[in-house]
């Protein structure tokens, strides 16, 4: 094979290798992007479930402590002190404020567990952009290695003709000046 074949010959497979490679690694980065806004979305449906789960303890909570406090009152009552006076009723105030802050607390612990997952979320949608951007860097790295593959073996190709490697009569330089490329 003579110099100048062997030089286009090689840009031809060093663009073409850059081509390939630029777009295997734009296509895994896609997929990458894909599965972040997948994990994205399982995250925004993972803080929906945390919010309704925490309304659910919270309203929970408060039957639980509505029964209990009614247990109270009946037991105070049947003892025969008032309910509704003296130290009877400053264990219920007492009461139903704790049992308020049990259901409160409840629902704060829903509320964090689902800004949990939206941050999740939030990061998932982040990650999925940058890996869109790394798809289209890869694209045109590869545009470009091909590119550059191009003018290199075009240069080499100039340097061997100048030279005095390729003549008219080589197979490459014969065939590209019928065909129109080069001189």
């Amino acid at each position: 094979m003579d110099p100048g074949t062997l030089a286009i010959t090689s840009a031809v497979v060093g663009g073409a290798g850059s081509l390939i490679n630029g777009y295997t690694n734009s296509r895994n980065a896609a997929n990458q992007a894909t599965a972040a806004e997948y994990n994205a979305n399982l995250a925004d449906r993972n803080a929906g479930i945390a919010y309704q789960q925490g309304v659910a303890r919270e309203e929970q909570q408060r039957r639980q402590s509505a029964q209990q406090l009614g247990a109270q009152r009946a037991a105070v009552s049947e003892s025969g002190f008032d309910p509704s006076s003296g130290s009877a009723l400053d264990v219920q105030v007492q009461s139903t404020g704790s049992a308020e802050l049990d259901a409160l607390q409840t629902r704060y612990q829903g509320i964090l567990q689902a800004n949990s997952y939206e941050e999740q979320a939030r990061q998932s949608r982040m990650q999925a952009a940058q890996y869109r951007s790394n798809a289209k860097t890869a694209l045109i790295g590869g545009v470009i290695g091909a590119g550059t593959s191009a003018l290199m073996g075009y240069s080499s190709f100039a340097r061997l003709g100048a030279a005095g490697g390729v003549g008219a009569t080589s197979g490459y330089a014969s065939r590209s000046l019928m065909y129109g490329f080069g001189g």
